[in-house]
Formats: C-alpha cells, structure tokens, sequence
C-alpha cells in the first residue's frame, strides 16, 4: 500500500505537466484502458467504470444563461423551456465543471506580459479542486477579436459504493500549460493514469476534436486522509500556476500592455437583452506595468465579487442548474460603471469627520489613503487622474441598520442607490448606523456635488435572516475594488 501511494502521490504532481496545443495530431481511443489495470481485481474495475457514470455520464446540471427576459427567479424555474441535451453534452459540461458546491478559496496568477492567467478553486466540500487557463495566442486582429485558448484540469473525491475514489477531469480545455503539444500531454495523461492503477476514458476524439474531454479514475489509498488529498490537489495546482508564471514572464509582446475591460449588459431598445465586454489598450508606464498588474493579483475582494453575492441566482432543479442575474440590480448606465473605483466602509479617521454626512465631496488626493487603502496601493491610482485630465469625488451614505449598496447610476437629475436589506421573518431590530462610501472619478468641473442622492430599497432573498448561513455568505461592507478603474 506504501507504493500505491508513492505512485498516486508522484502523478499528482506530475500530472499537469504544462502543453502546448498541436490539433493536427492524432486523436486517443474513446474505450476505457480496463486492460491496462493489471493489478485490479474484476470487482475494482467494475467499481472504477461505475464511478464514470456518478460524476461524468449521469450529470444533471446544465448551466443556462437565456433567462435575462425574465422577471423573478420563480419565473426562471417555472417558464423557462426544458432543455433536454444529449449524455454526450451534458457529460462534456461537467468535466469541464464537476462542482455543485460553492467555492470556498480561490487564488490567480497573471504573467508579466499579460497573456496567460491561471486561476486555481478549491471544493472543500466536495474534497476537490480545479485549475483553468487561459492564454491569448495573438493580440487584437482586424476585427478586434481575440484568439484566446483555455483550459480546465480538476481532480477531486467521490464514493462509489462507499468507497473512496479520485477523479480527474480535463474538460473543454484547448490548452494545456507550456511547452508541448495536445499530443504530448494526452500521452502523458494516459501514462499518468495507468501508472497510478486507474482507468481512463476519453469523452472526445483526442487531439482531432476541438478541445480534449478526459477523465481518469482510480483508487484512494486506505491510510490516505481524504481532507488532506484534498489539500493535495489544491497545493498541486498552485505550484503549477506559479512555474507557468514565471514560464511566461520573458515574453514580452510591445503590442501587450495593461488592458482595461468593461463589460455592458441591458435591454436594447427592442427590449431584447444584450451583454458584451470590450477591452481597450492603455498607455501605462512600461516601469509600472509589472507593478499595477501584481496589485491587480493581490485584491481579494472586487466589485464584481460584491454585486455576485446579492445579484446572482442559482437553482439547480432537477436535471437543470440555472444561472440568473437580476435586472433590476443592474448598472442603468455604462457611464455610472465607467467611472466607479470602489466601495468601502466609512473609516474611523478623525480626519475623514468632515465628510460624515450624507452627501458627494470632491476627495482630495491627500486623503485617498484614509479612505480606500487598497485602491491607494495602486501605481496608477493617482497617475490615471493626470492623463485624463479627472479627479475623485466620495459618495457618502448614512444607514440605520447594517445594508449593502448598488450604484445606480450617476444621472443629470440625481444619484441612483438601492440599498439592500435583509429578508425573512426572524430579522432582529437594527438602529445601528452605519456609513459608507462609494469612490467614483470624473472631471475636475463635474457637477455631480449638486446632484441629490436618491434611494430606494431591495429586499434580498440571499441575504435572509432565516437562514443563518446564507447571512455569513454575505459581507455588506469593506473595500472592494474596480480593478480597471485605476488603470
């Protein structure tokens, strides 16, 4: 048993080795390599080949994104047309996500020159862990495309009879790391897979599809602790995103430089919902560049990650897993999203006293600090107001009781906010109050200091007082920053 976990120990930290892509090589067998498992009873293999079909064949999620029309998240689950897709689909889906619980960690890398990320998510709860890149092949063509190439490499722990089994998954991935081709890597992922006892199958045609579709799976050693292979994994794919990144951080491609992204969602004035995202090219300071991009990977808390945690609806309905957004917490205007930078708690400065009143103050650079420490620490923080002629202006917020807070929009007439509240039946009384701060740029001679705030409310049905997890999910305050807001 000690070299069974040798061996199983070893081809995790092999596994993964970095690949290049190569589809014109030849595609792998799509049967099992049952024969290859000399040393597995009839019985193990048989139980092996089962646990194919509780994570991969037999999935019952399909993620649906067409539901913007709809008003409520009721109306998602009731009227939204059954999808019937076929095994084979469904089972390509969830090797490229075999997840049904929420992430509890997530870590991501970014080479120097801008080209490759790599993120890394680990499941505790389901005793796994995913990694996915991405890699932009070529910059901006003539029709202001992107080729950009991805990958998704998960492992993780399931019972098959109550018998504990490692999986491992690659799934829609058209990229594999650095350095060799599809070919290379798919070899290495079989050999991997018969060197640890396992079985594998190929879910695609190998390198002749358009993305390889593989899993492997075999046993967990008796003396090996389920939570600590979890930690394994996730270790793992860490080293792994660390190597690449300093692979990549040589490649430096005078048409790369930081990219500023801003996606836009909404009715069009068909009533039809579009949603896109365009990225533009920045002048920044070559000496800074490396800089800003490392301040960009540390921020643990962004806007997006807050708007998720009251806008974003997931319901897993039987064989249907949906996705659903809120329209009615959406931005109203791109302007509004263009010029936002963060949100934060009102700090405890004496300093900042004279501003506690609700209300939009200009910010003087001076007490960028005070205000939003983490968007200080950029290189660019303050660069970005010289080279487009702005400034920063802080919308101050009073509350009676712990809320979050959208930003509307920014309009001719007034400021926008929804305050989010909590719901259910069982919320104690809260006379607390609270301030906070939204930190927006714009032109020095803007006159958004006479515009009046206008609010109104949201009750959220995440954040419910009857459900006691759901309100440790939520974190209404803090700093959390637009990353390209500051670039």
């Amino acid at each position: 048993m000690k070299n069974a976990y040798k061996i199983i120990i070893a081809s995790l930290a092999t596994l993964w080795a970095a690949c290049s892509n190569d589809s014109s090589t030849a595609g792998a067998t799509t049967e099992s390599n049952s024969a290859q498992a000399n040393n597995l009873t009839e019985e193990q293999i048989a139980l092996l080949e089962k646990s194919f079909y509780t994570l991969v064949d037999s999935t019952k999620a399909l993620i649906n994104t067409d539901s913007h029309s709809f008003d409520s998240l009721a109306q998602v689950i009731t009227e939204q047309p059954i999808l019937t897709p076929s095994p084979e689909a469904t089972a390509i889906m969830k090797l490229w996500s075999p997840f049904t619980t929420k992430a509890d960690t997530s870590f991501y890398h970014r080479s120097r020159d801008n080209r490759w990320t790599c993120d890394v998510t680990a499941f505790s709860q389901e005793s796994g862990a995913t990694l996915r890149q991405q890699y932009d092949a070529s910059p901006f063509n003539d029709a202001g495309q992107r080729n950009i190439s991805s990958g998704s490499f998960s492992t993780r722990i399931v019972e098959v009879d109550s018998v504990p089994v490692i999986m491992k998954t690659v799934g829609l991935s058209s990229y594999w790391g650095y350095g060799v081709t599809c070919a290379e890597f798919l070899e290495q992922f079989k050999d991997s897979c018969s060197a640890s006892n396992g079985i594998f199958k190929d879910f695609g045609d190998g390198c002749n599809g358009s993305s390889l579709n593989l899993a492997c799976s075999m046993f967990i050693p008796e003396n090996m602790d389920v939570e600590k292979a979890a930690e394994i994994f996730t270790d793992n794919f860490l080293n792994e995103c660390k190597e690449d990144s300093i692979r990549y951080a040589p490649n430096n491609d005078e048409r790369f430089g930081l990219f500023g992204c801003e996606s836009h969602s909404g009715p069009d004035e068909n009533g039809e919902y579009y949603f896109y995202t365009t990225c533009r090219p920045e002048d920044a300071d070559p000496s800074l560049d490396s800089l800003c991009k490392d301040w960009q990977l540390g921020l643990t808390q962004t806007i997006d990650d807050y708007h998720e945690q009251f806008a974003t609806f997931k319901k897993l309905d039987g064989t249907h897993l949906y996705t659903y957004e809120h329209p009615y917490l959406e931005f109203a205007d791109n302007y509004t999203y263009e010029s936002l930078v963060a949100y934060n708690t009102f700090p405890s400065a004496k300093v900042a006293n004279t501003y506690r009143e609700e209300g939009v103050y200009h910010l003087p650079d001076s007490l960028l600090k005070v205000f939003f420490p983490t968007v200080a620490e950029s290189p660019t923080a303050l660069k970005v107001l010289e080279k487009k002629n702005e400034t920063y202006y802080i919308i101050v917020i009073k509350d009676t009781g712990a809320k979050g807070h959208f930003l509307r929009s920014i309009g001719d007439d007034n400021i926008r906010i929804t305050d989010i509240v909590k719901s259910g039946d069982s919320c104690p009384e809260d006379t607390t109050v609270h301030y906070s701060t939204y930190l927006v740029r714009g032109a020095a001679n803007w006159d958004i200091v006479e515009k009046p705030i206008t609010r109104d409310t949201y009750e959220s049905p995440l954040w419910n007082c009857d459900d006691p997890e759901s309100l440790e999910q939520i974190e209404p305050y803090g700093e959390w920053v637009y990353p390209y807001g500051v670039i």
